[in-house]
């Protein structure tokens, strides 16, 4: 039975195939993110699965392809370590072993690399237009280090590789990749 929606001060009966037609015609979804979205709108369950099942079968969804795309762009665009990747691929409702299968050609070589550009990015906006050093980018809004009061927790190249590390941890970096991005840092 079609689901009765307003739309744009309109009303409509529209399926849920009709509705998940317009979903994956304005963008690529996944069927896990599909399904949500069918969810949400209060389609049945069974209903959902027939559709997801037909969109498929009509190749008009592909995890593996999508998953695919949205892993390399995660990779090239954004700033996300291993974890972070593996949290992402999974916020988007795709298959553990789908995202596991990506992950294993996430190299440490690779990550290292997402990493640096991290660091620098860290380093040069740091810096930015007012020429300051090292540490100036751990400073607060009022002149305080990470610590409390200025200068009173220690030299400057240890809270630059503490900031540095808990930075590289929050955005999902392996453990191995932290350790030699602060061997960088003098």
């Amino acid at each position: 039975m079609p689901k009765i929606k307003k739309f744009k001060g309109k009303l409509r009966n529209i399926s849920c195939q009709d509705y998940a037609l317009r979903l994956v015609s304005e963008r690529m979804l996944g069927s896990g993110n599909l399904s949500e979205k069918l969810k949400r709108k209060g389609y049945a369950e069974d209903e959902i699965l027939a559709v997801v099942n037909r969109l498929t079968e009509l190749g008009y969804l592909d995890d593996r392809q999508y998953a695919q795309i949205y892993f390399e762009n995660l990779l090239k665009y954004r700033n996300f370590g291993y974890y972070g990747v593996k949290k992402k691929l999974l916020q988007k409702r795709l298959p553990a072993l789908l995202v596991d299968e990506l992950l294993r050609g996430f190299s440490i070589a690779r990550e290292l690399q997402i990493a640096r550009r991290v660091f620098e990015a860290s380093r040069l906006g740091a810096s930015g237009a007012s020429g300051a050093s090292g540490a100036s980018y751990l400073r607060g809004a009022r002149g305080r280090g990470a610590f409390g009061a200025a200068g009173s927790s220690g030299s400057s190249a240890v809270l630059r590789q503490e900031k540095t590390a808990r930075s590289l941890r929050s955005r999902g970096f392996r453990s191995e990749v932290i350790v030699k991005i602060l061997s960088q840092i003098h």
